[in-house]
This record gives C-alpha cells, sequence and structure tokens, in this order.
C-alpha cells in the first residue's frame, strides 16, 4: 500500500496535530500529490517563510513530490489531506481529484466555519472522497453535521487530538489544588468578531444558539458563584486585554478541569491536553466520550449535561470523600491518556484505516478505541 499527501506544503497542523508528524515517517506514507502550484499558493510559501521547510520534511522522510495525477493514479493508493479545508476551496478541493481512482480521505477539520457547508459537501462528492476524518464520528452526535454532509452519513472516522509534548505532568496530585479550572475560548456564534466570514449556515441552523460553546458561557457568566469550586480560566469575550494563561501550568495546579462539548458536540484537544498533564476531565454525560473510552469513575469524571448544580455537587463528592478513589482516578486517566492518545498510536489507526478500505471500499468507520485496543 502506498499512501500520499495532498498539497502537504500548505498543511498548517502540521505544528498543532503532533501526530501528523509521525504519520508522514510510517513508510506507507512515500509521496506528496501537489495539485495547487498556483502563484498565489507560492506566494503564501514564501510569505511563511515555508518553502523550504516544505522541501526539508519531504526529503528528511523520503517522500516523492508528484506533480502529475497519471503518475499519482499508477503508483498510488490512497491519498489523504489534512489541510482541514483551511485554504480556499479550489485548492483544498479541486476538481482533478476526481481522476484519481484510488481511496480519497479528507479531514473535514471546522466543518461549521471558514466556508459554506453546502459547498464543501457539494465538492467532497463531486470529487468521489471515500470516507472523511473528523475530531469524532461527527455523523453520529451533530445534527449540522447530518444536515449538510448527508452523503457522509456512516463515513466519518473520529481522530482525537492527542496532544503535543509540552503537555506533562509535573506536579503531584494531592498537591494540587482541590478545585477545577474553566478554560477556552469563547465566542459568539456570528462574524461580527472575525475580518472574514467564519459561520455560515450554522447561524441560521443554530437560530436559538448566541454562543459556540454555550455551556462554557454558562461557566463564565457564573464564575462569582461558582468559585468556590471552580476557578474560571475562560478570556473575557468582552475585553481586549485578557492575559495569555499557561495551560501546562493551568493543568498542574487543579485537579480538574471542565470541559465543554461546544453545540456541535465534539471533545476538544483539551480534553487530551489536560488528563496529559495529570488532571481530570470533568465533563458531560454524552456518548462522544465512549467513542473515545473515557468512562465515568474510572478515568474521568461526568456530570448530567451541562447541569452546574450536579457539576459542583460532583466536585465536592470527590474532595470531601475517599482520595484514595480520587487519587485512583488520576493515575488511571493519565495512563490511560498517554497509552492511548500518543502520536504513535493515532499516526498507527490512521494507516490501519486505509488498510481497512484497501480491502473494502466499503467498510464502515467505527469508534476509535474499538479499533486501537
Amino acid at each position: 500500500m502506498k499512501i500520499a499527501l495532498h498539497n502537504f506544503h500548505l498543511q498548517p497542523g502540521f505544528e498543532y496535530h503532533p501526530y501528523i508528524k509521525t504519520f508522514i515517517k510510517n513508510n506507507e506514507v512515500t509521496g506528496i500529490f501537489v495539485s495547487d502550484r498556483s502563484f498565489k499558493s507560492l506566494l503564501k510559501l514564501i510569505k511563511n517563510k515555508s518553502f523550504l521547510k516544505f522541501f526539508n520534511v519531504a526529503k528528511e522522510n523520503n517522500l516523492e513530490i508528484i506533480y502529475d495525477i497519471n503518475k499519482l493514479n499508477a503508483e498510488y493508493d490512497v491519498l489523504l489531506d489534512f489541510n482541514f479545508f483551511t485554504c480556499d476551496l479550489s485548492v483544498s478541493l479541486p476538481p482533478l481529484l476526481k481522476k484519481f481512482n484510488g481511496i480519497k480521505i479528507f479531514h473535514i477539520g471546522d466543518y461549521f466555519a471558514y466556508h459554506s457547508a453546502t459547498e464543501v459537501h457539494s465538492r467532497l462528492k463531486e470529487i468521489g472522497a471515500t470516507a472523511l476524518f473528523g475530531y469524532c464520528m461527527h455523523d453520529k452526535y451533530c445534527n449540522f453535521f447530518r444536515e449538510y454532509y448527508s452523503s457522509y452519513i456512516d463515513k466519518v472516522w473520529g481522530v482525537p487530538f492527542g496532544y503535543s509534548e509540552r503537555f506533562k505532568k509535573y506536579k503531584e496530585f494531592s498537591s494540587r489544588i482541590d478545585k477545577a479550572i474553566s478554560l477556552g475560548s469563547l465566542y459568539k456564534l456570528s462574524n461580527s468578531q472575525f475580518k472574514k466570514n467564519t459561520f455560515f449556515e450554522a447561524i441560521s441552523f443554530f437560530k436559538h444558539e448566541q454562543w459556540f460553546h454555550r455551556f462554557r458561557e454558562k461557566l463564565f457568566s457564573k464564575r462569582e458563584e461558582l468559585r468556590k469550586y471552580i476557578e474560571c480560566g475562560i478570556p473575557d469575550p468582552f475585553s481586549n486585554n485578557n492575559q495569555r494563561l499557561d495551560l501546562v501550568k493551568a493543568f498542574n495546579d487543579f485537579k480538574f478541569f471542565v470541559s465543554c462539548e461546544s453545540i456541535f458536540n465534539f471533545p476538544t484537544a483539551k480534553v487530551y491536553e489536560g488528563t496529559a498533564s495529570g488532571s481530570i476531565l470533568l465533563a458531560s454525560e454524552h456518548p462522544v466520550y465512549d467513542e473515545i473510552g473515557f468512562k465515568n469513575n474510572q478515568n474521568c469524571i461526568l456530570f448530567k449535561y451541562e447541569d452546574l448544580k450536579d457539576l459542583t455537587n460532583k466536585i465536592d463528592f470527590y474532595v470531601n470523600g475517599d482520595r484514595e478513589i480520587l487519587e485512583q482516578i488520576a493515575i488511571n486517566s493519565h495512563a490511560f491518556t498517554y497509552e492511548y492518545f500518543n502520536s504513535d498510536m493515532i499516526s498507527n489507526y490512521l494507516v490501519d484505516i486505509c488498510r481497512k478500505y484497501m480491502k473494502n471500499k466499503d467498510h464502515e468507520p467505527e469508534p476509535y478505541i474499538q479499533v486501537i485496543k
């Protein structure tokens, strides 16, 4: 099996998603197909000082650079795209890819932003994308995805964010503050705070929602009355003077951190970063956590869906209860994340998905934790 990466020179997630660094070192990944050779992209490469970096990465990993679609067809089996649709769609999803007869899988990224979901879906269909990667199996939990990407229901593989090396446990659990910390940016579901239109169909689809992270907004707006149990680390969305928070320190300072799945119902990067740093995940009861293997009272603590009272009750119960049980959950959580969400594990998972499609192009996606265990 030979895997090529599509337009890897435009890769924005190379640093943000550590598993991609590992993935390109796999022996099955042998080429980069460059369909975009526009002057605009060349200028962007030069401006971002990434032109030489691209060629160095290709050379270091013995990746051949392919410009000819006929050569791609003749010599390669799989084409993967990890650009997360952050470029123009004419670059991310060019009609030329329709001519590739192999397996074509694209990471859908923030499928609700940056471009019209209707147009992204149309282009994916036009070029014949085999399946999609996502932050989770979006088709199982997100009504927006099911509405606007109907052709890809039962065709989405959840790929965890994982964690970068800087997220480490350096403070013993027993010496951490007996509280949770709430983290993450807070944006309204509108385009008023962005230079360019960011949300398209999502604004009308969620016409009764004001915030992208609905539960996170609850944590922020009620931060004073929650202070006994939860330290608010959420930047003030109405201020331009927020101090940058050291995430690794924040996770190490507190016994727990509170996560929010957003109105699109996916596990954020902080799920993995926080647990890698030795803090215990506090999250709503939601099936997305089953997909990635987080189990209540084993390696995380779940509370009733977006219920602040149950959340504070859980914190109070564990802080004032059996410390050995709490310590064991912390141990389990950290060990679980390090074993199952490291870059090697996620990279091997991606290769395994490609192998499954080599055997059967109609293979139905499976939950991450079931595949890797």
